[in-house]
């Protein structure tokens, strides 16, 4: 007998201390899947958009009947494939996309050999509803501005170790922003999956409390931030952190100075036309020297000006400028946290 599934906000708080097991294709899984969980498909992607045929020439008979010829075979693979993630006779959670015949199957082949399971209702895309919609209810923001290099990244990061709560953006979508963000860094998770991350994140929060965040721009790299999200962060009080040319541009030095200099090239091309021919050639030669200092010099002629045309577009009444004697990320930090 089948356990009634269950909808999304009890599904994610029953499966906190259980394995999630994803049973869609490798490549919806690649697309986005409930952070955590591990793919266990029942179909690979070839073999679903067979299935998919068979359904639309003949109906849902001749498709289960197909499905069952080409998993057959497989149904050991998927028992083992639990068993390395999940300890016999435990229980773990499930999901498709609609909560429908693949989890229904695959439900019954882990019952089958002990386990007890969460269903997930209305499958992954339920999920996504749920995320979707989780954007739209009001956060508690208060954002650390500043230019390119002024270390606000690891103010937000001293914030967190002090206690405060953090959104780092930049951490899920694995990508510190700009043409040079992506250096040095692993792959990003695409958009999709990359909100599911940031639904995950804010579910962990209380939005009443005031919650940290870097400014950014409206994507990360190849990341895009829900479009609600990034209408609250350009609503709330934004903390200007003013810090020299001189300390950022070492700042910058200190961050991408060990990146191949092929790729600092290529990131420089990217923003040519923005930096100006000239600026451009400059650039270029100095990188051709080991002159780094002047390559981030020249760099922030272009993101200095894009910097402060976003600032222009916030509430001046609502904006807050910092100035210490001294770049301190901890002495920031604290000020910051007085502030909550």
């Amino acid at each position: 007998m089948q356990n009634e599934p269950l909808p999304v906000k009890t599904f994610l708080k029953v499966s906190a201390d259980t394995p999630i097991v994803d049973v869609r294709t490798p490549g919806e899984f690649m697309r986005g899947h409930i952070p955590g969980a591990v793919n266990i498909p029942i179909f690979t992607d070839e073999q679903r958009a067979l299935v998919g045929i068979e359904y639309a020439r003949k109906g849902q008979q001749a498709a289960i009947l197909l499905g069952l010829e080409l998993i057959g075979p497989e149904l050991t693979v998927r028992c083992r494939q639990l068993l390395k993630v999940a300890r016999a006779g435990s229980t773990v959670s499930l999901y498709c996309w609609r909560g429908g015949l693949r989890s229904a199957a695959m439900e019954w082949l882990f019952k089958l050999i002990g386990y007890s399971t969460n269903r997930l209702q209305g499958g992954y895309k339920s999920y996504r509803s749920e995320v979707q919609r989780s954007f739209g209810v009001m956060c508690n923001f208060k954002v650390i501005a500043g230019p390119t290099g002024s270390g606000k990244t690891e103010i937000l990061k001293r914030l967190g170790g002090l206690g405060a709560q953090v959104l780092d953006l930049e951490e899920l979508a694995n990508h510190r922003g700009s043409a040079f963000g992506g250096l040095g860094m692993g792959p990003q998770p695409g958009t999709e999956h990359f909100e599911n991350l940031l639904y995950h994140r804010l579910s962990s929060l209380n939005r009443n409390k005031v919650i940290w965040v870097e400014d950014e721009s409206l994507s990360i790299g190849n990341c895009f931030i829900p479009k609600e999200i990034y209408k609250q962060m350009q609503l709330a009080r934004a903390f200007v952190i003013e810090v020299s040319k001189d300390e950022r541009v070492k700042r910058l030095v200190d961050m991408y100075g060990s990146i191949d200099t092929s790729l600092l090239r290529e990131a420089l091309v990217k923003i040519g036309k923005r930096l100006g021919g000239d600026r451009l050639k400059m650039a270029i030669e100095a990188l051709a020297t080991g002159n780094l200092s002047e390559v981030a010099r020249l760099s922030l002629d272009y993101y200095d000006k894009s910097y402060a045309g976003g600032l222009a577009l916030r509430d001046t009444g609502r904006v807050v400028h910092i100035t210490l004697p001294v770049m301190d990320p901890a002495a920031i930090a604290q000020h910051l946290q007085a502030q909550d």
